[in-house]
């Protein structure tokens, strides 16, 4: 009878032993964890300048009178500049004299940390302010006004602008006080910001672009008015490349998906860095189309990466890890240094840009969604299967990474001849003349008006006059059978469409949210 009821005794204890060992397994499992013990994260010692995520999509030089050029890119960059050393001999050009966004951050923060008045100003000012010599800065998505300002000033500060900007204009007049303007081209919104602050930065960088640029060359750019032989009938200031006889072609490359499944030992290689020393704990799962699947736990976390070369990671919401909720800033801190240890940036942080961003909620835990897109040889990229702006998605709860999307293209390679016989639409691209910008709207009219017409549910009888609609013309390198070809890009109205720089022909178009 003792010898039972030791025997129970020795079975109770081992089956508490069991569950205080299972216990310690859960909390300190390296990196593939369930439940985290650190809520907190210190966002200081990230070393992460927000600031480089939150550039330009691209900048517009107004050199005056009426003529523009437009960097997708730093014209460092696209000019192939390296060198940080002084000018000597040897040293013809510095990348500092014409690095724009660095020197529209510094002068920034300087005339945003001093104290300014802030003034609404009208879109007739807004456009007559624009054809003076100034520096413009596009924004890909609309930012609150407050939050960009904190974000290069550095600190939080008693900001006067809560409104979403998506513009920015600095002055470069000679001896004047260079007033700062932030605006909203969606809306029609615009203020200017008055300083005190006397600066002749923004001069200098612009007559440094133009004096490089008349030996390397850079595109004009011009109204899209002022090409019509009658500009009162087509009342526009959208700005449009100008390309002359026998200018030097934009070529088409080879760049492969970065994700590639046939590639078995990269695959697990790419899930180990999600999942870390717990790999041995993760399920995989090969599904028919060549999609690989890995699945920790009951589904607590996933991996899964397709045949077309898109990475997704999903996590369950963790109340252990959304106990406290980051603000923008410090979210955007958080989603970068996510990306670079998971497998970096397509490029550099410098060739990448915040492309739209969301606020979301799970499980009553608020937080954010922040979509980047990244420039490839001076030029953003459009993928088809999931459109331009979002090559990576990170979601954040809390201080919890919740959802991780990533399609992106491997380093460009200029195609070689069996590429360029295999797709004909490349032959002979180093001897055709890029077609211009107005014969492509012509030779797509009826097109044009057709699908406004569908998807607009407009009448047919009425008057409508497609150069007005028109809100945005520029070049995306458009991925099509792991190749990249140049392509005129064409917001017209919400529909954005997408037409060969040589041909004219349409490939595809879009509709805007």
């Amino acid at each position: 009878m003792r010898i039972e009821k030791l025997k129970s005794l020795l079975l109770a204890s081992l089956f508490i032993v069991s569950l205080l060992l299972t216990q310690r397994l859960w909390f300190y499992l390296p990196f593939g964890e369930v439940i985290s013990t650190a809520n907190d994260i210190d966002t200081e010692n990230i070393d992460i300048d927000v600031t480089d995520l939150l550039s330009p999509q691209n900048f517009t030089i107004s050199f005056g009178g009426g003529t523009y050029t437009v960097f997708f890119s730093e014209p460092y960059e696209v000019w192939n500049i390296a060198s940080t050393l002084p000018k000597d001999s040897e040293n013809t050009y510095n990348k500092k004299d014409i690095w724009i966004w660095e020197t529209a951050k510094n002068v920034l923060k300087e005339h945003l940390g001093e104290g300014y008045e802030v003034q609404e100003i009208g879109y007739d000012q807004w456009i007559k302010i624009m054809k003076f010599k100034s520096l413009i800065m596009n924004f890909a998505c609309e930012i609150p006004g407050d939050i960009l300002i904190d974000a290069l000033i550095g600190q939080k500060s008693d900001s006067k602008i809560s409104e979403r900007i998506d513009t920015i204009l600095i002055l470069a007049a000679e001896e004047e006080k260079n007033d700062i303007y932030f605006g909203n081209n969606e809306k029609n919104v615009y203020f200017k910001l008055k300083s005190g602050v006397l600066d002749n930065r923004i001069r200098i960088l612009i007559e440094n672009i133009e004096k490089v640029g008349q030996e390397k060359g850079y595109i004009e750019y011009v109204t899209l008015q002022s090409r019509y032989n009658t500009p009162s009938k087509v009342k526009s200031d959208v700005l449009i490349p100008i390309f002359a006889e026998g200018s030097e072609p934009i070529p088409s490359y080879s760049a492969k998906n970065q994700i590639d499944v046939s590639d078995k030992l990269a695959v697990k290689n790419q899930a180990y860095q999600f999942f870390g020393r717990t790999f041995d704990f993760v399920k995989e799962i090969n599904e028919i189309d060549g999609t690989v699947i890995y699945m920790y736990g009951y589904g607590e976390k996933s991996l899964k990466l397709n045949k077309n070369g898109t990475l997704e990671y999903v996590e369950k919401v963790n109340k252990h890890k959304t106990g406290s909720h980051l603000d923008f800033i410090d979210s955007l801190k958080l989603a970068a240094k996510f990306v670079e240890e998971k497998g970096k940036w397509p490029v550099n942080i410098k060739n990448t840009y915040l492309s739209d961003y969301e606020l979301v909620e799970k499980n009553n835990k608020k937080g954010y969604r922040f979509s980047f897109n990244y420039r490839l040889k001076g030029f953003p990229i459009f993928i088809p299967d999931i459109g331009e702006d979002k090559g990576i998605e990170v979601e954040i709860i809390g201080n919890q990474i919740t959802y991780y999307k990533r399609i992106v293209k491997s380093p460009p390679q200029k195609l070689n001849d069996e590429e360029k016989g295999i797709f004909s639409i490349f032959n002979n691209e180093e001897d055709k003349d890029i077609l211009n910008v107005l014969e492509v709207l012509i030779k797509n009219k009826e097109d044009i008006k057709d699908n406004y017409i569908n998807l607009s549910q407009k009448d047919k009888d009425q008057g409508i006059t497609i150069e007005e609609l028109i809100k945005d013309i520029g070049i995306v390198y458009f991925s099509y059978k792991d190749k990249l070809i140049p392509v005129w890009e064409i917001t017209i109205d919400n529909i954005v469409y997408y037409f060969d720089l040589y041909t004219g022909t349409r490939y595809t178009f879009t509709k805007k949210n």
